[in-house]
């Protein structure tokens, strides 16, 4: 199995903890709202914690498409998220899974 790791800073304008909870917190219901592409989220197993198993929907070039997205972790103390990509078009054929790991900090 290859694990290739991939690290990446960005400086936002918005406070840490409001763009935590817009991008982890509230993502279900805004990013379907904010881009078009996205149609839906669904939970299609657990209770929204780590373990739980979203659908994301969404149209690219002209086509219905999904991800299976799986939480890892979430330390809200910290303003810490970590999910996986698990199914769905994004996943390659010979691929386990994707895993993202974010921190957001001051």
């Amino acid at each position: 199995m290859a694990v290739f790791t991939f690290e990446d800073q960005t400086t936002s304008p918005v406070v840490p903890a409001t763009l935590y909870k817009a991008l982890v917190k509230d993502a279900d219901d805004i990013v379907p709202k904010a881009v078009d592409s996205f149609k839906s989220v669904e939970i299609v197993e657990g209770n929204g914690g780590p373990g739980t198993i979203k659908k994301i929907s969404f149209v690219e070039d002209g086509e219905s498409k999904f991800v299976l997205h799986k939480i890892e972790a979430i330390d809200e103390a910290n303003l810490g998220y970590s999910y996986s990509i698990v199914g769905g078009v994004a996943l390659p054929d010979k691929a386990e899974k994707i895993t993202l790991d974010t921190k957001l900090s001051d």
